[in-house]
C-alpha cells in the first residue's frame, strides 16, 4: 500500500467527479458512472494502472464540471471490477486507497484528469487520539443501535482495528449524513481534527435520533389509545343497538296479543 502512494505522488490520475458520493480512504463500494468523460477516464484507469481521483462536485446537477465546481480534496481509488450494462452505463468496484489534493483539473482526450498530492495523516498513536477515538467510538455504537438506516453488523469492521485513521475513515464512510457534510470529514486537516469534527456530528445525530424516537414512541402510543377508542365506540354503538331493537320487538309482540 505504502509504494501505491508514493507512486501516484503528485501526477496525473484519470478523475470522476461523483454528484452525491464522497469515498473514504479503504472503503470500497460500487457506482455507476454514465457521463462520457467519465466513461472515458474509467476506461484510461482500467486499460492503465487501475487507478482514479473520486472528487465531489460542489453542485451535483452541473453536467460537465470545471475546477470550480469541484472540492480540492478527494480519493485515490483502485479499481476492483468493471462492468458495462447494456445502456452503456458502467457499474464499477472501487477500493479507496488514499487522500488526495487536486493541483490541477483539465481534460485529456475523452475524459478527465487530474494532477493530485498525497495528503495522507502524520501516523502518530497518542493518548490524545486514542481518548478522542474511543470517545467516537462509542457514540457511534449508540448511534448505529438507533439508526435503522444503518445495520448493526458495520460495527463489525471497527472490531480489532488498531490504526486510529482507518476506524475514524471507516466510521465517516459510513455515516446517513449529506455528502457535504461528508466532504468535510474527507477534507479534515488532521486526525486530531476528524475525530474531533466526527464526535460533534454524531452527538448531533444522537440527539435527533433519539428525538425521532420519542416521537414516534408518542405516535405509536397515541395512535393505539385511537385505535382503543374506536374499537370501545364500535363497540358501544353495537351495543346500543342491540338494547335499542329489544324494546321493539317486545313492544310489537304485546301489540298483536291486545
Amino acid at each position: 500500500m505504502q509504494k501505491r502512494r508514493q507512486g501516484v505522488r503528485g501526477t496525473g490520475l484519470p478523475m470522476i467527479p461523483l454528484r452525491d458520493q464522497v469515498f473514504f480512504p479503504n472503503m470500497v463500494a460500487p457506482i455507476l458512472v454514465a457521463r462520457d468523460k467519465s466513461v472515458g477516464a474509467l476506461d484510461e484507469a482500467v486499460e492503465g494502472e487501475g487507478l482514479l481521483f473520486l472528487v465531489l462536485q460542489r453542485d451535483p446537477q452541473v453536467e460537465e464540471p470545471t475546477k470550480r465546481d469541484l472540492h480540492s480534496v478527494g480519493v485515490v481509488a483502485r479499481v476492483v471490477q468493471a462492468m458495462r450494462l447494456p445502456n452503456g452505463i458502467a457499474k464499477v468496484l472501487l477500493e479507496g486507497v488514499a487522500r488526495a489534493r487536486m493541483v490541477r483539473f483539465y481534460r485529456s482526450g475523452p475524459g478527465y484528469r487530474a494532477l493530485i498530492q498525497l495528503v495522507p495523516f502524520e501516523s502518530h498513536d497518542s493518548p490524545e487520539v486514542r481518548a478522542r477515538l474511543r470517545r467516537v467510538t462509542m457514540y457511534f455504537e449508540e448511534y448505529v443501535r438507533l439508526n435503522r438506516q444503518v445495520p448493526d453488523e458495520v460495527l463489525m469492521g471497527i472490531q480489532g482495528e488498531e490504526d486510529p485513521a482507518k476506524v475514524a475513515d471507516f466510521i465517516s464512510a459510513h455515516l446517513t449524513v449529506p455528502p457535504q457534510v461528508k466532504q468535510e470529514l474527507l477534507s479534515a486537516p488532521s486526525l486530531e481534527a476528524l475525530l474531533d469534527k466526527l464526535l460533534a456530528i454524531l452527538v448531533q445525530e444522537q440527539e435527533i435520533l433519539k428525538l425521532e424516537e420519542k416521537i414516534e414512541d408518542k405516535v405509536r402510543s397515541r395512535m393505539q389509545e385511537d385505535q382503543r377508542q374506536f374499537y370501545l365506540q364500535q363497540r358501544m354503538r353495537v351495543l346500543q343497538k342491540e338494547l335499542g331493537e329489544a324494546p321493539e320487538e317486545e313492544f310489537s309482540k304485546w301489540e298483536e296479543k291486545i
